[in-house]
């Protein structure tokens, strides 16, 4: 395969207008933006894994370097949030995978066999340089011979980078739930968030006696089908080609009557944001009343990740007044551990205030009058 493989010719893309093109592994699909060869090639790829995806082991017999643009991207050696340069000299090896999903800008083939150095850098947190011109800023990454990689920031001139200082941090910054990708995204958020729900605890009330469609991305996130199954027994489950049914999940749906639909998804269907079925690749229309997304969720928490506080699956454990691992770190709404609800939320952030406010005044002794009254 050819694509815009001539490096003398200079090209000019929209990554956004190339599609999603699936890879030979479920839940990893690419946007190809170069390259030159098959499935082994000289290559620079926008590659997205959906929660709980993963790459199997390889070699990299021309290296490897890739930048992590959103999410989380794991191997055996780490985690990698966005942000995150990662540099796999040639012969390295590793088998990558993202439990929440990512997106990452990877190149491949293009480096020297003598340029053995591996390297990880955090480049929200590693410094800006003055560039060559005014309106530009460089943050060099690596440097081999006639090779320079580096990140360049064009227009902004003396950058001022915050350092904020606190004796206690109340973390609030939430969570996103990953939603299907399709080509045309404009049709999921017609309908998500109005008949295309997230959440069965908020909503399952309204798909009682309906013909739901739920729509999940690992064998984990499918087993939502059976307490759905309290409102409603007209379930049809989509994979979306993301992941292998399991026989035992198979076998217990088909004990409940759940459909399983494996052909992926070519659009909703609907009108006024009322979905009401979906057209699968292939052709096929499947009819529904409304449908539950049950595809993971994103933290928006990786400034966290130096703490290492404890966490269970990606939420954070916090003791009963949102007190996280770490004495002056708390956490509130979707980030810990406990339900998703903005009532939760608001109590969540009293009962951390009013935490914050004990250990000061405890740490504080009383302030003494300044008259004090004599003795009788």
């Amino acid at each position: 395969m050819l694509l815009n493989a001539d490096l003398n010719q200079r090209v000019v893309i929209n990554s956004n207008e190339i599609p999603w093109v699936d890879s030979p592994m479920a839940g990893v699909q690419r946007r190809m933006l170069e390259r030159d060869g098959d499935e082994v090639a000289r290559a620079t790829t926008i590659v997205r894994y959906a929660p709980g995806s993963y790459f199997s082991a390889h070699t990299h017999g021309g290296g490897e370097e890739f930048l992590v643009l959103d999410g989380v991207f794991s191997d055996e050696k780490g985690d990698y949030s966005a942000g995150t340069y990662v540099r796999n000299p040639v012969g390295s090896t590793h088998t990558p995978f993202s439990k929440d999903g990512a997106t990452i800008l990877v190149k491949l083939w293009q480096m020297s066999p003598e340029d053995r150095e591996q390297k990880v850098i955090d480049s929200l947190t590693n410094p800006w340089q003055p560039g060559l011109a005014a309106g530009l800023e460089v943050m060099p990454l690596h440097t081999h011979a006639t090779e320079q990689v580096a990140l360049v920031k064009v227009g902004r001139n003396n950058s001022e980078y915050y350092t904020f200082r606190a004796k206690y941090i109340i973390a609030a910054s939430g969570i996103i739930d990953y939603l299907p990708m399709l080509e045309n995204m404009r049709n999921v958020y017609d309908y998500a968030g109005h008949n295309l729900h997230v959440c069965l605890i908020c909503d399952g009330y309204e798909m009682a006696d309906k013909k739901v469609g739920v729509f999940a991305s690992s064998a984990g996130n499918a087993e939502v089908v059976f307490p759905l199954g309290w409102f409603t027994s007209d379930i049809t489950l989509f994979t979306q080609g993301l992941f292998d049914v399991p026989d035992d999940l198979r076998s217990r749906m088909e004990e409940h009557g759940y459909q399983i639909v494996e052909t992926p998804i070519e659009q909703f269907l609907g009108e006024n944001h009322q979905m009401s079925g979906v057209e699968l690749k292939d052709g096929q229309v499947v009819d529904l009343e409304t449908g539950l997304i049950s595809m993971g969720s994103q933290y928006h928490a990786t400034y966290l990740d130096k703490f290492d506080l404890e966490k269970k699956g990606g939420n954070l454990v916090t003791d009963k007044m949102a007190r996280t691992s770490h004495p002056r770190i708390f956490a509130i709404g979707d980030l810990k551990v406990g339900l998703n609800q903005v009532v939760v939320a608001a109590a969540d952030g009293a009962l951390a205030a009013t935490q914050i406010w004990r250990d000061i005044r405890r740490s504080t002794p009383p302030k003494k009058a300044a008259h004090p009254l004599p003795r009788q």
